[in-house]
């Protein structure tokens, strides 16, 4: 089809290149003509002006020079000139041979000679010139050509029409371009028809293919200003874009804004350098749907410089997932450290991840290059290929471990696992392969076994004893030399022998409590006496852990001999009872004296040169040392502050441990200057915590000498100094605590005896100036400022200012009281205003320029503002001020003019109060007469609506049986008066039988009547059974002839309620039945007034029933039936009770009452009924019925959407 069309084009190329050339030539003959016939004009204009005559010479040089024959005529049609050409044409000699001649005397035909004249005397008469006529004509050899004739009538010098001039030229040649170039057009016309036909077939067949396009087709044009449009879309942007093409501009505004630049950018990159666009970008579709969609276009740049792109979309979304999931799976590879390699079942690698090229050092590209041969030492290659892969593709995986080698020739062991993977037709398709290099385990296990031999060799040189135990019965199973040794036996000798033999028996215990502890997978530690051979006591440590022995566990037994050092045990208490002496001569110290008591006495006690104790304190958030006592050599010396940073002391704050360096410990901590001046060589320190383990500080000694002597007493000495000094630390934190705390609460008793000096003011008198004065002079006092005043906001129509009506100041300070204009303090009325507390700690920090001014001039530099504002709405201040000094303000001051301002606001709505206490005095008591008048008629409507549910109700119930005895009665009446008839007829023919008889038995249907009769009278007894019930469940109700207590059955009062209720129970045309469940239990009857019991069940079990109804009108009738409205009555005895009593309890699965209504449920005249619906005091009444006559409760429980649970309890007896 391109071909076709190419071809076409080429075609049409041509055409309009032959008709171009035609139009050119056409054009040039129109031209020429003009020429000749503008010549014609002036020659004639030259006859008709005889005054300006042309040389004769001039004249026929420019007739002969005419591309046109010219002649002229006089009125009859004679010739009176011509030019060269014509002569030529009319076979003369020259042009003067034409002179007297006419037609007839030329070369034409007649039937020429006569049109020629014909058209002469038209034009001479008609005086009107003939232009551009065609005219075709015959040669002598018969073929036709054509003239273009002009005739131009010639007048004189009066304008009569005198003669004629004409040319004429031949135009064959054009005749025929003209032919040539309509029949060109007429099949330029056709093919383009028949092309149009076929780009119309072809452009349906392009639509059709762009319409099943899994895409979009589209061109889009930039206009050289820039103007951007889509001159064409196909369908497919329904599916993508969610728009019509119409509307396919607005494709702009769904794409992703994250990727709106780089689409930007690629379709401008496109437009300058006419390189095809490809680009994929998220839109995000009216649908909210995010999609990919890849653009791919090419652009052309038109003869406007408009650039045009021809192109298609397709939505990639799916490929986009994929690509992801294929990515995460692939960085999942790819960062694994095992090697991950496929190959096809020829070995040809075909993937292979990044652990695998570093490991088998081959670069990407040469991967397919690389046989997975070349891959495996020849020794391990035979293995792969005769057990491996056949075994993977027999059973599908191998696993084993195996050699790689790398392309340097590097060989390492792995842990390789081989997969085969089949397709569809299972054939083998492709093999992966797992490996880890286990070079790393391979050398661990070569490491433990040479460990294992250096174990033994540690084991036999060691120089405490070592010996493995049975856990079961405590044998000895191996031991090395040294425990033997230090018994004096062989190894020989020693394996064999019993415990008994080598173990005291008082120690005996030790071992058994040893092998307990490691059975129980805890390690040991202890102290036993064993006995030599030579019978002598050898003082042993003992340890014991479990240890793993021929696969089981077992517990090795470790023994050092301590038999000297218990030796030197006993000396070391000795000296400890020196020490303790010298710490309890400490004990009667306190304070600083303690502090340099202590370091004293334990620098003398260890016989170091320095001892120091010192206290932890934190200075520009860095942890500093600060000395409480110092001791240096034989002295004391001022305690000072250090850094701790870079000192030993600083690892004891961090790790709250001993730490002891025995010696070189200037090398250990070289950026410690206090060591190199002490000349210290060693350093034990400690910790002091205390019983909650909190730093208190910190004790250490320092001496020039190494200690490496005695170094666990020395720990014990400082260990109880450090205890003795974190007690004495204690105490005096708890010493100045007491001291902060009882200084506070005199501050506390302070406030507390102004606030209630202001208090007992506002108690004991309303009089607002009085208290306002006593205010003011007890905060100035309290708080020994310069000035302090109340002050008043007052707005009139014409301003507004600070009216200070009272005030106490320094004696040398003038008073302010009076007015102040509010706008002279700017910004700082508009923060009082809005109730803002003004803290002004320095003046002169304020921005405002003006307001600064004018405090500035009152000599204030601290303030302190309290607004306060009156129940009626007026605002006033309370201000502290000090002029001498700049004055922070503290916390606890604001904390006392807050309580100060709550006190005055309280006098305040006080003496408002009181101004309204009285009005309202008069209006409570109008009010009073009112709300009783009110809820007594209230209460009477409350008896009057529950009489109307009640006779509603009856009145219902009485009615259905009424109506249905009132419709029985007819059909009685006429049984009654056929048996009438029937026995008249008896009375008439009796004893005798006549036909008559027989006749009036079968007119009245003797048979049925005797059935139905019966029936109609039974049913009529139901009826009379019904409403005796009825009647009888209103007089139980109503309890009109008990008004007294008695002893009543309650179940007969609700059985009755619920036979009242009956009509408001039943089906109704828009809901199902309300099913009633009664649980009654085993009651006794109990004494009460049943009437008014009554009254409260029908309140109870009318609220039920409104409850359910409410929700049941927004409940399809499909619901209704799934969960059906009920209402359970439960009874019960409550025996535990002392009196016994019995429990009611009425449940509903109704919507339930919200937790703002509950709390208000059992209120006088509170109900959620429309008005007209109910007068709020059904429960209250009932309330007052089982609390305050029956001496009863009535509760409720509610649950929104479940239901509501009222459950009232009453003695048994009143």
């Amino acid at each position: 089809m391109d071909k076709d069309l190419h071809n076409y084009q080429k075609r049409m190329a041509e055409l309009e290149a032959d008709n171009r050339l035609l139009q050119n030539q056409l054009a040039a003959a129109q031209k020429a003509h003009q020429q000749t016939t503008q010549e014609l004009q002036f020659v004639r204009q030259q006859l008709k002006n005889p005054q300006t005559p042309l040389p004769e010479q001039s004249l026929y040089l420019v007739l002969d020079n005419m591309p046109e024959a010219a002649f002229w005529k006089d009125r009859n049609s004679v010739y009176l000139g011509c030019n060269q050409q014509f002569s030529k044409v009319a076979g003369l000699a020259s042009p003067g041979e034409i002179i007297g001649k006419t037609d007839f005397d030329l070369p034409w035909k007649l039937e020429e000679a006569e049109w020629f004249r014909t058209c002469d005397r038209r034009v001479m008469e008609s005086d009107s010139p003939e232009l551009g006529i065609i005219e075709p004509q015959r040669q002598a050899d018969g073929s036709q050509y054509w003239l273009e004739t002009n005739k131009i009538p010639l007048h004189n010098s009066q304008g009569t029409v005198v003669g004629i001039l004409g040319t004429f030229k031949e135009i064959t040649a054009r005749i025929e371009a003209e032919k040539q170039l309509k029949q060109l057009n007429e099949q330029l016309e056709q093919r383009v028809e028949a092309r149009t036909q076929e780009l119309q077939t072809s452009k349906a067949r392009l639509q059709r293919l762009a319409d099943n396009l899994p895409g979009l087709i589209f061109q889009f044009r930039i206009e050289a200003d820039g103007t951007r449009s889509f001159p064409y879309v196909s369908e497919g942007c329904r599916d993508i874009y969610e728009l019509e093409p119409e509307d396919f501009l607005q494709c702009c505004q769904l794409i992703h804004p994250s990727d709106c630049d780089g689409l930007e950018q690629a379709l401008q990159d496109s437009a300058v350098t006419l390189s095809g666009l490809h680009h994929e970008h998220r839109i995000m579709t009216p649908s909210g749907k995010l999609k990919w969609v890849q653009t791919i276009a090419r652009p052309e740049k038109e003869a406007d410089d408009a650039i045009l792109w021809d192109g298609l979309m397709i939505e990639i979304s799916d490929r986009k997932k994929a690509e992801k999931e294929q990515q995460r799976l692939l960085s999942i590879l790819e960062a694994t450290p095992d090697i991950v390699g496929i190959c096809d079942a020829q070995g040809n690698h075909l993937y292979l991840n990044q652990a695998g090229h570093t490991s088998l050092e081959i670069p990407p590209e040469d991967l397919e290059r690389v046989n997975i041969r070349e891959c495996h030492p020849p020794k391990n290659l035979k293995k792969i290929e005769s057990e491996a892969i056949p075994t993977a593709i027999q059973t599908g995986m191998w696993q084993g471990e195996s050699r790689l080698r790398s392309q340097s020739g590097q060989d390492f062991p792995v842990s390789q696992v081989i997969l085969a993977h089949r397709d569809e037709d299972d054939h083998l398709e492709f093999l992966s392969s797992v490996m880890r290099d286990i070079s790393d385990l391979k050398q661990a296990e070569e490491r433990l076994r040479q460990q294992r031999t250096q174990y033994r060799q540690i084991f036999e040189t060691v120089t405490d004893g070592l010996g493995i135990l049975n856990l079961e019965t405590g044998e000895l199973l191996e031991a090395n030399s040294a425990y033997h040794q230090m018994h004096g036996y062989s190894y020989q000798e020693f394996i064999t022998l019993p415990s008994e033999t080598y173990v005291h028996p008082e120690s005996q215990h030790v071992y058994q409590t040893c092998i307990a502890a490691v059975r129980a997978g805890r390690t040991f530690s202890g102290q036993t006496t064993n006995i030599h051979r030579d019978g002598s006591l050898i003082e042993l440590d003992i340890k014991g852990l479990p240890y793993p022995y021929q696969g089981k566990p077992h517990a090795l037994c470790t023994l050092r001999d301590i038999t000297q050092r218990v030796k030197f045990e006993a000396e070391r208490k000795r000296q400890e009872q020196a020490f303790r002496s010298i710490v309890r001569g400490t004990a009667t110290q306190m304070g600083e004296a303690f502090f340099r008591a202590c370091v004293k006495h334990l620098a003398i006690a260890l016989d170091v040169r320095c001892a120091t104790i010192a206290k932890v304190i934190d200075k520009d958030d860095q942890p500093m040392g600060q000395t409480l006592a110092f001791w240096n050599d034989s002295d004391f010396g001022d305690n000072f502050q250090y850094s701790l940073e870079g000192t030993p002391c600083f690892n004891i704050v961090k790790s709250h441990q001993i730490c002891r360096y025995s010696h070189s410990i200037q090398q250990l901590f070289p950026n410690d200057a206090d060591l190199v001046t002490l000349n210290a060589e060693s350093y034990l320190g400690t910790p002091i915590l205390n019983p909650s383990g909190k730093l208190l500080g910190y004790l250490f000694v320092v001496h020039t000498e190494p200690m490496e002597q005695d170094l666990d007493l020395q720990t014990f000495i400082l260990e109880i100094f450090a205890a003795r000094a974190g007690a004495e630390i204690e105490r005096m934190q708890v010493e100045q605590a007491l001291l902060a705390s009882t200084e506070k609460i005199q501050q506390q008793a302070q406030r507390e005896q102004l606030l209630n000096q202001i208090a007992n003011q506002i108690r004991t008198s309303l009089n607002l100036d009085r208290i306002l004065n006593t205010t003011v002079r007890e905060i100035q006092s309290f708080l020994e400022v310069d000035r302090c005043h109340f002050a008043w906001y007052v707005e009139t129509a014409d301003e507004s200012y600070w009216d200070v009506i009272t005030e106490v100041q320094r004696a040398d300070l003038p008073s302010l009281v009076g007015h102040h204009a509010a706008t002279s303090f700017g910004f700082l009325t508009e923060r009082i205003l809005n109730q803002e507390i003004l803290q002004l700690d320095d003046v002169a920090t304020i921005h405002d320029e003006g307001v600064k001014t004018v405090l500035t001039a009152l000599g204030n530099k601290s303030m302190l503002v309290f607004p306060i504002r009156a129940e009626c709405g007026q605002v006033g201040i309370i201000s502290c001020i000090h002029h001498q000094t700049i004055r922070p303000w503290l916390k606890d001051e604001l904390d006392l003019l807050k309580a100060v301002v709550a006190q005055l606001e309280i006098a305040l709505q006080q003496g408002h109060l009181l101004a309204q206490s009285q009005a309202r005095a008069q209006e409570l008591e109008v009010l009073l007469n009112q709300l009783q008048r009110t809820q007594s008629q209230l209460v009477q409507s409350e008896k009057m609506s529950s009489l109307g549910q009640m006779v509603a109700g009856v009145a219902h119930e009485i009615n259905n049986p009424v109506s249905f005895i009132y419709g029985n009665l007819t059909h009685a009446k006429d049984y009654t008066q056929d048996l009438v008839h029937l026995i008249d007829s008896y009375q008439h023919h009796y004893p005798e039988t006549h036909p008559a008889i027989q006749t009036a038995i079968d007119s009245i249907e003797l048979e049925f009547l005797k059935q139905d009769l019966p029936k109609l009278f039974h049913s009529m007894e139901v009826g009379t059974e019904r409403i005796r019930e009825i009647i009888k469940s209103l007089r139980m109700f109503s309890r009109l002839d008990e008004a007294d207590i008695k002893q009543v059955d309650l179940h007969d009062g609700i059985d009755s309620t619920l036979t009242i209720l009956q009509t408001r129970l039943r089906a109704q045309p828009w809901r199902p039945q309300i099913q009633v469940i009664k649980e009654y239990g085993d009651l006794p009857q109990i004494e009460c007034y049943a009437g008014q019991l009554n009254q409260v069940f029908m309140n109870l079990l009318s609220n039920a029933v409104d409850a359910l109804e409410e929700r049941d009108r927004d409940r399809t009738w499909q619901q209704m039936e799934a969960i059906p409205s009920t209402i359970q009555i439960r009874t019960r005895l409550l025996g535990q009770l002392t009196p016994p009593a019995i429990a009611i309890a009425v449940v509903d699965n109704g919507p339930g009452i919200a937790q703002h209504v509950s709390d208000h449920l059992f209120n006088p005249f509170f109900t959620t009924k429309p008005v007209g619906k109910g007068t709020g005091l059904g429960l209250s009444i009932s309330y007052q019925i089982i609390t305050e006559t029956h001496g009863g409760t009535i509760t409720h429980d509610s649950t929104l959407g479940q239901g509501t649970t009222f459950t009232i309890t009453l003695p048994i007896t009143q």
